[in-house]
């Protein structure tokens, strides 16, 4: 139908899915997968995170992470209840929310 109505123009279709805002809903058995996989808390996540985008390839290995913004506070400076509500449970809720939205449903929580 493209190719008729305007041969000329390009053909452009934006998939998104709707996973990506809160609240996050996933059922308990996609939550227990990421259980424990956040605790480490967000500043070491993210540095985690980069070094395995380096070790893939997906950004140039001198790629220089950036710093945290001012106004999300270092990992360290949370209390404990803090920590547990932000990112060890938060955490494992969007990872398994996440996974069952992805195609194959097939994640590995290590990627």
């Amino acid at each position: 139908m493209q190719k008729a109505s305007a041969p000329q123009q390009p053909f452009l279709v934006y998939y998104a899915t709707g996973t990506a805002h809160a609240p996050h809903h996933a059922p308990k058995d996609w939550i227990a997968k990421y259980k424990g996989k956040f605790d480490q808390g967000w500043d070491k996540a993210r540095e985690e995170t980069f070094a395995r985008q380096k070790s893939k390839g997906i950004v140039p290995v001198e790629t220089q992470l950036t710093a945290r913004p001012k106004e999300l506070p270092a990992w360290d400076s949370l209390s404990a209840d803090q920590e547990e509500g932000l990112c060890a449970d938060g955490g494992s809720v969007c990872g398994g929310t996440f996974a069952r939205g992805l195609p194959d449903r097939s994640s590995d929580p290590g990627d």
